[in-house]
């Protein structure tokens, strides 16, 4: 299991809390990252209190943030960019927040 902040309903900080998720696995054309650092954005406080809801739906629960970095510690079949212990950056839309792959 790996630590998350989650939210279940949309609203203010105290809306947030920090779970256990599964642990994810690097599936073709996948990395998976230990993440060293993580950032959040302005936009994500409009997600948060709802307010992109008709843009932006987020399936509940969900999570904000679109920075990250960290060290690539899996590399799934197919993958020639990166290797395991590469560090590495950057940034997502949220939808791709558990799936972020890479060639």
């Amino acid at each position: 299991m790996s630590p998350a902040v989650q939210f279940s309903e949309y609203g203010t900080a105290d809306v947030l809390s920090v779970v256990d998720v599964p642990s994810l696995t690097a599936g073709p054309g996948q990395v998976r990252l230990a993440v060293r650092a993580a950032g959040v954005n302005p936009i994500d406080w409009k997600i948060l209190h709802g307010f992109m809801r008709q843009v932006m739906p987020v399936d509940l629960p969900g999570g904000l943030g679109s920075d990250v970095a960290g060290v690539v510690d899996q590399v799934g079949e197919g993958v020639t960019a990166f290797s395991i212990g590469d560090e590495v950056l950057g940034g997502f839309h949220h939808t791709l927040l558990r799936t972020v792959g890479a060639r």
